[in-house]
């Protein structure tokens, strides 16, 4: 009898001490979904997240992270609603003295789909979209770090690190047109970025498109000029369509005839295509 109990005290020890807490079943899973994505385990990732957090309230560098992973699921699934919520609901409630670099990036991201019209869900949730704005403008800080550490993770090599320079392209172009109304500088900078990691990707359609917006939204920019003759410099060594380039040239040439810096450029250019025609 003695025996027995002695057993059975040792399993009651030792039984919670074999069971894996929520923390491990998390990073297992997690470190599987990075292996081979599942949707079922993206399901489960979701509970143990949302569980992770009720049992441990005041736990907020992880509920942070839990809450961020957990919006990036859903922004995956198009559930741009409840990505929001959630992170905004994590700004207010974990964010006060912490890394907001990978929440607020996240925003970032979530605001360029719905400034492209591919988020109908939030157009129709005013309330939700004035705490993401809010919390976007309050956190730029933050989404200069993100650019800045993405920068370093890329390095010259997007291609290599492509899924991190497609992140970057996202999150620069978001932020870009946060300040698109009333910070020309900055918002030029920004597009210039995201232009040249997309040109850099292979993304030649796209870069134009985000050299056109500098020229059809801030024209009198001193950025204007340079953005037009990067697409003709696209049109020409990318596309190899001379005459979009030749037209491009002259038309920066027609629109910025003073301007020192670039005019000698697309003269010189113009006049070689010119030559071998």
């Amino acid at each position: 009898m003695q025996r027995f109990f002695l057993l059975f005290l040792t399993a009651c020890v030792l039984l919670p001490a074999c069971k894996k807490n929520i923390g491990q079943q998390i990073t297992e899973l997690e470190q599987s979904q990075t292996r081979s994505y599942s949707e079922g385990r993206a399901d489960t990732l979701l509970s143990l997240y949302q569980q992770a957090i009720q049992e441990h309230p005041r736990k907020r560098t992880e509920n942070l992270q839990y809450s961020t992973k957990a919006a990036e699921i859903k922004f995956a699934r198009k559930d741009n609603v409840g990505a929001v919520r959630l992170l905004n609901d994590a700004l207010k409630n974990y964010g006060e003295g912490q890394d907001l670099s990978e929440p607020v990036s996240l925003l970032s991201r979530i605001w360029l789909a719905y400034k492209y019209r591919s988020t109908s869900d939030l157009s129709s949730k005013p309330d939700d979209l004035d705490r993401m704005h809010a919390n976007l403008l309050k956190n730029k800080n933050w989404l200069d770090s993100s650019l800045v550490r993405l920068e370093k993770t890329i390095g010259a090599a997007p291609q290599t690190n492509k899924k991190e320079a497609e992140i970057y392209l996202q999150i620069a172009e978001g932020y870009s047109r946060l300040l698109e109304v009333g910070s020309p500088d900055k918002y030029s900078e920004l597009i210039f970025k995201a232009a040249k990691t997309a040109s850099a990707l292979g993304e030649t359609g796209k870069a134009m498109q985000l050299y056109h917006q500098i020229g059809e939204r801030i024209p009198w920019h001193p950025k204007a000029p340079a953005a037009l003759l990067e697409m003709a410099l696209l049109y020409e060594n990318n596309q190899k369509n001379i005459e979009k380039a030749k037209e491009t040239y002259r038309e920066m040439l027609r629109l910025y005839p003073k301007n020192t810096e670039f005019v000698p450029i697309a003269e010189a250019a113009l006049k070689s295509l010119e030559a071998t025609q």
